[in-house]
């Protein structure tokens, strides 16, 4: 049974070959371990389950857009309140 991801952290080019992907993600071992990793792509598309590692991707990209649809607004009622 593989490890459960519990949330991916962050997303980013590998500094040592910016060609692969690399993931950070906290995960839990079957006996209850949390733990937190930096994975490549290709090692996470083998290690953990797929549809679970898609779920969590998406989750992890809502997460962005609503920080930055945050942001813009914030900065749109800055700049407002600057006029």
């Amino acid at each position: 049974m593989p490890d459960k991801i519990l949330r991916i952290k962050d997303v980013r080019r590998s500094i040592y070959d910016p060609k692969d992907v690399v993931i950070e993600l906290e995960a839990m071992a079957p006996d209850n371990i949390r733990y937190i990793r930096v994975v490549t792509l290709k090692d996470a598309l083998s290690e953990y389950d797929v549809a679970e590692l898609i779920q969590k991707l998406s989750e992890y990209q809502n997460g962005i857009k609503l920080r930055l649809q945050l942001s813009t607004n914030l900065i749109l009622t800055l700049l407002g309140a600057k006029a």
